[in-house]
């Protein structure tokens, strides 16, 4: 389950989320939350994961943030899990991991639903590249985090740039000029 980081992976943002979400039930667990299979039952009939593992995988994911347990019931006493901002953030990870295996796994490689070269859609979206996001849009990266309980450590607190410092790297959109 939860892995020590080595002394030399302390600063590396991805050994950090690989502690955290890097595990195969961990990764299968978030995917089924915002399938909406949020309950203890339903996350074992869809996983085929022993109860034992799914208790201390949903507690390892609760304990980093990345879902709630919410009670449902009272008697007996039952809760559902829902995903936090910080779990939904790692929607576009799985949807990532989808396509590279539905290109590299499950397919032979070549792209799929590619735009025509010389359409008004292609022509747009690569007229964004590099522009700044719109100011009244904002982007987690953009929003002030809440102080860590951790000693020494800050949230991301975001920079005048619309950058924000996050473990070892820096994160938010580069660019001049504004999107109209």
């Amino acid at each position: 389950m939860s892995r020590q980081l080595r002394a030399q992976d302390a600063q590396c943002s991805i050994a950090q989320a690989a502690a955290v979400i890097g595990d195969w039930w961990s990764l299968l667990i978030v995917r089924e939350v915002a399938r909406g299979h949020r309950r203890f039952e339903d996350l074992l009939g869809e996983l085929g994961i022993s109860r034992k593992v799914l208790t201390e995988r949903l507690k390892h994911l609760v304990e980093h943030g990345v879902l709630t347990r919410d009670p449902y019931q009272t008697r007996p006493v039952r809760h559902e899990y829902v995903l936090t901002d910080t779990g939904w953030a790692l929607a576009p990870l799985l949807i990532t991991m989808q396509d590279w295996a539905d290109r590299w796994l499950l397919g032979d490689g070549a792209l799929t639903a590619l735009p025509e070269n010389h359409n008004t859609e292609t022509a747009r979206v690569h007229g964004l590249l590099g522009t700044r996001i719109p100011a009244p849009l904002s982007l987690p990266a953009n929003r002030p985090s809440p102080p860590s309980t951790e000693p020494g450590q800050t949230g991301a607190a975001p920079r005048p740039d619309g950058t924000a410092q996050v473990g070892s790297g820096v994160v938010g959109v580069a660019g001049a000029g504004g999107a109209e």
